[in-house]
């Protein structure tokens, strides 16, 4: 595939063909190979299958119908292929869904191992509707439209918060005069708390030039006598 991507003249169609043969039409082979690596042999398929869509292979829709019936089912048996160009591709797995000759409950299954595993949804073809109740890539419902009751609850939800808006509008500005009148009964506990501290300090020096005086009289008449 990367020889063909790169330098497309170098891979012709019958390279494709031989491998399609080998590996995967021929019984012996593929069973071999699918019984001993199961992902590896649903990735080689898928290869091949990428390849036509991607247009380095050119060959005939029943080569294709049998790659896509193969593909489902091993994907079916053994479980989703998370390589870059399956799992996460859901426009080729979309494209195999709608090549495959399988019946609808194998289609169906095929859809719902992709949805588990990617998220995503697949069409299948005739069943009349997608995965009920999945979500495509960008987290939209398939619908895409609203229910009547998300729009009503949508609706009570304004008419909510409307009212609560008036409501924390009213408390805000009651709040808003009683912290008023309590900052002002605080401002004058402070100032006069502020005027007392500011008294202790001055009978403190007080007291020390005081005591100063006694030791420097002490001294003094001591001295003397």
């Amino acid at each position: 595939f990367g020889w063909s991507a790169v330098t497309p003249d170098l891979v012709q169609d019958w390279m494709w063909q031989k491998v399609a043969e080998t590996y995967v039409f021929d019984p012996q082979v593929s069973s071999r190979f699918k019984s001993l690596q199961p992902y590896s042999y649903a990735s080689t398929v898928a290869w091949l299958l990428e390849a036509s869509r991607r247009g380095l292979w050119s060959t005939d829709s029943a080569t294709l119908q049998r790659l896509a019936d193969e593909y489902i089912a091993t994907v079916n048996e053994y479980g989703v292929v998370c390589c870059h160009h399956t799992c996460a591709n859901m426009v080729f797995n979309s494209w195999v869904v709608k090549l495959s000759s399988l019946n609808q409950a194998a289609l169906k299954k095929f859809a719902a191992a992709m949805a588990a595993a990617t998220g995503k949804s697949i069409d299948v073809p005739g069943s009349g509707d997608s995965q009920p109740g999945s979500v495509n890539g960008d987290g939209i419902g398939e619908t895409g439209e609203p229910s009547s009751g998300s729009a009503g609850n949508a609706g009570g939800a304004s008419g909510s918060s409307s009212d609560g808006a008036l409501e924390s509008s009213e408390v805000s500005e009651n709040s808003g005069a009683s912290e008023g009148s309590g900052k002002a009964y605080e401002v004058a506990a402070s100032t006069s708390s502020t005027s007392s501290s500011t008294q202790t300090p001055i009978y403190a020096i007080i007291g020390v030039i005081s005591l100063v005086c006694l030791l420097g009289a002490g001294y003094f008449f001591q001295g003397r006598y």
